[in-house]
């Protein structure tokens, strides 16, 4: 038998201002019928569940859960049906906490990102950038720096550098990305990425090559993969759709 966990479903329609009126008008289900249902003493149909736990918003094992009944012993259908409903919620209700736990992971790496990095923004391109990294080098350790004047060897303002450690700064040392804070948001995320892939390859891409314009590119490829999933364009969804 299925029944409402104690001032669960109450509570619920409480934190979205519903009285048991409103919750009746937005299920389908009948004022008396919540009253019942929130009093836990009266057993729920499969279907009736359902309804409340759309119109909450909530999975099943946050406002239900099941109890033998020795009636049910008599309504084998019932009994099948209820079952069925109850085993396909546990799978989703597993789903969405893998969802959840998956989400709060990578909600993690993020934050971490712009700790470590000094980045303030989750959706500025630049923590993009390191987020896109992250997951095609996971561990490549590096640091960021910034400074309004950055110069080659030559003399001429460029956007980046990267400087890696010597054998005497010590095992701990990891290269340092210099950006110039005077560049556009853009500029500096397309100039950041240039010298991940240098973090990436080591000392030895700095000739540039095949290799790193591969690894360049797939990096390119994760950035806008990144992009596209937080800021999806009507041409992007009218295409999902077709």
């Amino acid at each position: 038998m299925i029944i409402a966990q104690k001032l669960k479903i109450e509570k619920a329609r409480a934190v979205l201002g519903w009285s048991q009126t409103e919750l009746a008008k937005q299920s389908g289900v009948s004022r008396s019928r919540i009253c019942m249902m929130e009093s836990g003493k009266e057993g729920v149909k499969a279907e009736t569940a359902k309804k409340v736990c759309d119109a909450l918003g909530k999975r099943f094992d946050e406002l239900f859960t099941t109890t033998k009944n020795a009636k049910d012993e008599g309504k084998p259908e019932q009994k099948k049906a209820d079952q069925q409903f109850v085993r396909a919620h546990i799978v989703q209700s597993l789903y969405v906490q893998h969802l959840e736990r998956e989400m709060a992971e990578k909600d993690r790496t993020i934050k971490k990102i712009m700790r470590t990095k000094g980045f303030s923004n989750e959706n500025d391109p630049i923590t993009m950038v390191a987020e896109a990294f992250e997951e095609l080098f996971p561990g490549k350790r590096y640091e960021v720096a910034y400074s309004p004047d950055i110069r080659d060897n030559e003399g001429t303002i460029v956007c980046s550098c990267i400087t890696f450690p010597n054998e005497e700064d010590g095992p701990d040392a990891v290269p340092v990305i210099l950006l110039n804070s005077q560049a556009g948001v853009e500029v500096a995320a397309e100039a950041f990425a240039q010298e991940l892939i240098h973090v990436a390859l080591g000392p030895e891409s700095l000739e540039h090559g095949e290799e790193y314009d591969k690894e360049f590119e797939r990096l390119a490829q994760k950035y806008k993969e990144i992009g596209d999933s937080r800021f999806p364009t009507e041409g992007g969804e009218k295409d999902e759709k077709q």
